[in-house]
């Protein structure tokens, strides 16, 4: 039996393939997953009779109806309240950031345990009880937000449920520009929900719909929504044992404007190619496309090394070797070396905006938390982690001057940096 010794492994991280797809999910949390709460409060703070607190400082997680109501207490000896709700659909995280939202309808179904005020021949008299819907743009706790502590809201792309048109079990169904443009806002940035009130905030309106805590799951809120998502796939193949550092790539779709990358060097613009890279090298390794407009771009950590191993002849090659980002195959082992891990943030300082980016040895769950220099959480947000490197674009456009520390943290990884905000920089 002859021997061979000296052959080049090729160790490689890549994410994904270039795919172009449009993908429709449906969200409709329950109880558990759901996010949603009412808010309310008396005027002048008025305590309910037999009461030791205003509802302003009370918190309603657990009602089964969103509620946009204004009206009067006077049995237990308040003038007058208002209620608002708020609703997220944390689901929309799963959703890349890249991706472009196509569309977007929001259903709301009506319940029994409260009357709508607006139709004919309410018993209350017949008022209006249009309900704006705002795009919430700073974090909040389904568990402890009240009136007092509910979270800031912005005007823009804010829009209207129509009046309802019966007394009880009405539903409401809304697609329109103004929600595809949130819904983008919250996958592109940060997703802390919507925010439903009463366009008049007046005695006698009133409209309700079930929350997710609602026992009947057909009257959960839902959130449907289709986007397009690109991401980039290709194959990797060795050549053979006597050249393993020659290695063909090819690219899942083969359409569009393509060009790769190895650090600075382009390689080919071609949606397959041969190339031969230096041994013991290791740089980033980028492949881009433009199709229909789209760009899409996936890197990896791409190594050459010279790893010894005594093969038989007679064993036959893989055509490609692909093992994890810190795992290097050394004989019938796997050996493990560490690499430094590293959050970065660009720019810093910044005036609000930023992008942060590590390195991740393995898939993970992380949360995502931006503290200031009290300690206290600014936002937070999930996160899914892949292999190699990850990139998340944070704005914190209401954030103070000052030192912010973010945190990224998950079963398999904990990173912290600090950030300096500065505005007008």
């Amino acid at each position: 039996m002859t021997m061979k010794k000296g052959m080049f492994l090729l160790i490689a991280l890549f994410c994904c393939a270039i795919s172009y797809a449009q993908i429709t999910v449906i969200l409709k949390p329950n109880a558990v997953i759901g996010k949603d709460a009412a808010i309310m409060k008396f005027d002048s703070d008025c305590i309910a009779t037999g009461g030791s607190e205003t509802p302003a400082n009370m918190n309603y997680a657990n009602d089964t109806v969103l509620w946009m109501k204004d009206w009067t207490w006077t049995a237990i000896g308040c003038n007058g309240g208002t209620l608002r709700s708020l609703l997220c659909f944390t689901g929309l995280d799963s959703i890349p950031q890249n991706a472009t939202i196509l569309s977007a309808t929001l259903r709301l179904y009506g319940t029994n345990a409260d009357r709508n005020t607006s139709y004919p021949g309410a018993p209350s008299g017949f008022y209006a009880n249009t309900v704006v819907v705002q795009q919430v743009i700073y974090p909040w706790d389904e568990n402890t937000v009240t009136w007092n502590t509910q979270p800031t809201t912005t005007t823009a792309n804010q829009f209207t449920l129509p009046q309802s048109t019966s007394e009880y079990n009405w539903n409401c169904s809304v697609s329109n520009s103004n929600l595809v443009a949130m819904v983008q806002s919250m996958v592109s940035g940060n997703n802390y929900g919507f925010l439903f009130k009463l366009q008049n905030e007046a005695h006698y309106r009133n409209l309700a719909f079930s929350s997710s805590d609602c026992s009947d799951s057909t009257l959960w809120p839902e959130l449907e929504v289709t986007y397009d998502y690109c991401e980039a796939r290709f194959s990797m193949t060795m050549e053979n044992s006597d050249h393993p550092n020659t290695i063909t790539f090819s690219a899942y779709e083969q359409g569009g404007q393509h060009s790769w990358r190895y650090g600075t060097q382009i390689l080919s613009t071609q949606p397959t190619f041969t190339t031969t890279f230096n041994q013991n090298h290791s740089e980033g390794f980028c492949h881009s496309i433009i199709n229909d407009g789209d760009t899409c771009e996936t890197c990896i950590k791409l190594c050459m090394g010279d790893i010894p191993r005594m093969i038989d002849e007679s064993e036959s090659l893989k055509e490609s070797i692909v093992v994890p980002q810190g795992y290097v195959p050394l004989g019938d082992e796997v050996v493990f070396f560490e690499e430094k891990e590293v959050l970065k943030v660009i720019p810093n300082p910044t005036n609000g905006k930023w992008q942060i980016s590590f390195e991740a040895l393995e898939t993970d769950h992380a949360l995502v938390t931006l503290y200031n220099a009290d300690g206290n959480i600014v936002f937070s947000r999930n996160m899914e982690v892949y292999e190699g490197t990850n990139v998340l674009n944070m704005n914190c456009d209401y954030c103070e001057n000052g030192i912010y520390t973010i945190v990224v943290k998950g079963e398999k990884i904990n990173l912290a940096q600090k950030v300096n905000v500065i505005k007008n920089i």
